[in-house]
C-alpha cells in the first residue's frame, strides 16, 4: 500500500470511530432521559398509591365505626324527619 491509501485508511477508521462514539453518547442520552422519565412517573404512581391507601383507610375506618355503632351500641341511622328541635339554651 502506497501512503496515499494508507493515510485515507486512517483517516475512515477515525471517522467510522467518531460516528461510533457519537451514536454511543446518543444511546446512552436517550437512555438517561428514558430512566429520568420513568423515575418522575413512578414517584407520581406513588403519591396517587399513598392517597389511595389513606383513602381506603377513611373508608375501612368508617365503615368499622358504622358497625361498631350497629353491634354494640345499638344504633340505628335515623331520617331527618324523625329529629326534633331542642332548644339548649336555659331559661333562668
Amino acid at each position: 500500500m502506497n501512503n496515499k491509501s494508507l493515510l485515507f485508511l486512517i483517516i475512515l477508521l477515525n471517522v467510522v470511530m467518531i460516528f461510533l462514539l457519537v451514536h454511543k453518547q446518543n444511546k446512552i442520552i436517550n437512555a438517561l432521559y428514558q430512566l429520568q422519565q420513568l423515575q418522575e412517573e413512578k414517584e407520581k404512581l406513588l403519591e396517587q398509591k399513598k392517597e389511595l391507601v389513606l383513602m381506603d383507610q377513611k373508608g375501612q375506618q368508617l365503615s368499622s365505626v358504622q358497625t361498631f355503632a350497629k353491634n354494640n351500641l345499638a344504633m340505628v341511622p335515623i331520617a331527618l324527619k324523625e329529629t326534633q328541635a331542642v332548644d339548649l339554651l336555659l331559661a333562668t
